[in-house]
């Protein structure tokens, strides 16, 4: 709606013209209204024209959510519940005011997650933005549980907080030994309180318990560790050789690491006539920490972690125990009396078997 008001002096002169009631504009943005008669622009003299400079910055609470869950499985090892999310205002407009808080609750966990706020309106006015949980241990069960996911905004200061349902989140059970043992997936030197149940081999080795994504030119690598442990209880372990073998046209390797505990492993690899590559690592002896706590080295401890990805030519649904082995080739004592020569280390997977302990190998 535009008026326009003028006032002219008894000669019939213009003196007086301004215009108001001026349309609202987009908001953060600025511009010159003039006025316009048929195709003539209006002058208020012969040097001139009628306008109006307007500057709107003006933008509203936010009254309305709408959310997308983006995770729709988590895991124990990969707890990161992630939403999506942008705001209305009461005339469905995305640009709107920050929000004073934003936060993302799953149901049945105590604990909430912040919501990114910064991206609603001053990022390139993109305005979406995104939240993150991450779960804990404790969330999950030996069975799956589906749970609500909740996106909640309080629009202003002193305003009541509005909120939406994003979608329902699987936390996946975990593997049995994922639950009765603590550690299993962790490569932090030291001992473990158990080896995985019916597990009767001297070493055994640890998989991811969730998907891995094949690396390719649009998805970030997926890196996955797999992770060698000893379980030796009746004697302390004074050197160790793992060779762990993997198919080249499925994994990528990418780093290794081992126990502080024990001197730094050499390596060497070959490929055989089968294609696939085997990695050998040699431990030769203690470290100086390992040397003051022998004890750490009998039992169930950590050895070596192996870092890997997975290639794009992997097919959908492999198993990562069909493209990776481990075998412990020897155990020495400290008197180089080998306790153990050439064993096949078990592979520990996501799946598990309380009856017979079939991993997966």
């Amino acid at each position: 709606l535009l008026a326009i008001r003028s006032e002219h002096g008894s000669t019939g002169t213009l003196s007086v013209s301004s215009m108001t009631g001026i349309y609202s504009p987009t908001p953060d943005t600025s511009a010159t209204l003039y006025a316009n008669v048929m195709n003539y622009r209006w002058t208020k003299d012969t040097t001139s024209y009628i306008s109006a400079q307007q500057t709107s910055t003006a933008t509203k609470p936010a009254t309305a959510i709408f959310a997308t869950l983006r995770t729709l499985l988590v895991y124990a090892e990969r707890p990161r519940v992630y939403v999506s999310y942008t705001l209305h205002d009461e005339d469905g407009s995305f640009y709107t005011d920050t929000p004073q808080q934003a936060l993302i609750s799953v149901a049945g966990v105590s604990r909430g997650g912040n919501c990114g706020t910064t991206r609603l309106a001053k990022i390139a006015k993109r305005h979406v933005d995104s939240c993150l949980l991450i779960l804990e241990g404790s969330d999950f069960s030996s069975v799956d549980i589906e749970r609500s996911v909740t996106v909640t905004v309080t629009p202003t200061s002193g305003a009541a907080p509005i909120s939406v349902h994003a979608g329902n989140v699987t936390l996946k059970a975990s593997p049995n030994w994922y639950e009765s043992t603590t550690g299993l997936r962790s490569s932090s030197t030291g001992k473990r309180a158990s080896a995985p149940p019916f597990l009767t081999t001297s070493s055994f080795l640890t998989m991811p318990i969730y998907p891995v994504y094949a690396t390719s030119a649009s998805i970030p690598t997926d890196e996955f560790d797999a992770i060698v442990f000893i379980n030796y209880p009746s004697d302390e372990t004074y050197s160790w050789t793992f060779e762990v073998k993997y198919n080249r046209s499925k994994l990528n390797y990418i780093s290794s690491s081992s126990s502080t505990h024990f001197a730094e492993p050499s390596y060497g690899d070959v490929v055989g006539s089968d294609g696939k590559k085997t990695l050998t690592f040699l431990s030769a002896s203690p470290s100086s920490s390992g040397t003051d706590q022998p004890n750490e080295r009998k039992g169930v401890f950590f050895a070596l972690s192996v870092r890997f990805s997975l290639l794009e030519s992997t097919a959908p649904g492999e198993m990562l125990n069909d493209v990776i082995s481990c075998k412990l080739v020897n155990l020495l004592n400290e008197g180089s009396n080998e306790l153990v020569r050439f064993e096949d280390s078990r592979i520990v997977d996501f799946r598990d078997d309380t009856v017979s302990g079939n991993y997966g190998a």
